[in-house]
């Protein structure tokens, strides 16, 4: 895992692609979700350690020739963008392919949440 995040319990993972339709209406969807939840949840720029107790998203671009990108996508199987996994640290992942509805994306912020207990 990313020295970064290396204080979190969990984190999100979001698979995109650029010019991807479903993409570009979920991600707008999922980020308002994201500020309407507050903290713990946070958009993971990478600059800066992520506090103890908190969930970053981060969103990886599949289309990318970056071989750490390819080779994530991979171990996660990802053949549809976009992809939003619920990674917590040791076992157990929670994988959705395509655009949610706003009740699947709070699902999948709450599942994040207890996960993170």
């Amino acid at each position: 895992m990313d020295p970064l995040l290396s204080a979190t319990r969990v984190v999100i993972v979001v698979f995109v692609m650029p010019d991807c339709p479903a993409c570009e209406a979920y991600v707008p969807r999922l980020n308002a979700a994201i500020r309407k939840a507050g903290a713990p949840f946070y958009v993971h720029a990478g600059k800066k350690p992520s506090p103890r107790g908190s969930i970053p998203v981060l969103y990886y671009d599949v289309s990318q020739p970056n071989e750490e990108v390819q080779a994530f996508a991979s171990r996660f199987n990802i053949e549809s963008t976009p992809t939003t996994i619920v990674l917590p640290k040791g076992s157990g992942v929670f994988k959705v392919e395509g655009g949610l509805a706003a009740n699947q994306i709070d699902y999948v912020l709450n599942s994040a949440r207890e996960m993170n207990r």
